[in-house]
């Protein structure tokens, strides 16, 4: 399967890096290839993670990774997996 990343993950994940980056340049860039190598799990094993829980469509799982969720879907048509988005549990659930 391929790994397709959406533009709503990249702007995280970009975003993410760059926060982390203030206080520790090293320590963002082990994040961040850390992240991508874990992604990358999902080429050979796309529904090893469960259903979403911010979705009803039983084709996108959420992935946790050190306090993240990546949500992505298995789009079996294109033999891909769609890298949709990145956060924190609690950035998405604050209240307003």
């Amino acid at each position: 399967m391929e790994i397709v990343y959406q533009p709503s993950f990249q702007k995280a994940y970009e975003t993410i890096i760059r926060y982390i980056a203030q206080d520790h340049l090293i320590n963002a860039q082990r994040f961040g290839n850390a992240l991508l190598a874990q992604i990358d799990t999902l080429k050979q094993f796309p529904e090893m993670y469960p259903a979403s829980k911010h979705s009803d469509n039983p084709s996108v799982r959420d992935m946790v990774f050190k306090g993240y969720t990546i949500v992505y879907q298995i789009d079996t048509e294109s033999d891909s997996v769609k890298i949709l988005d990145l956060f924190k549990w609690q950035d998405k659930h604050q209240a307003p």
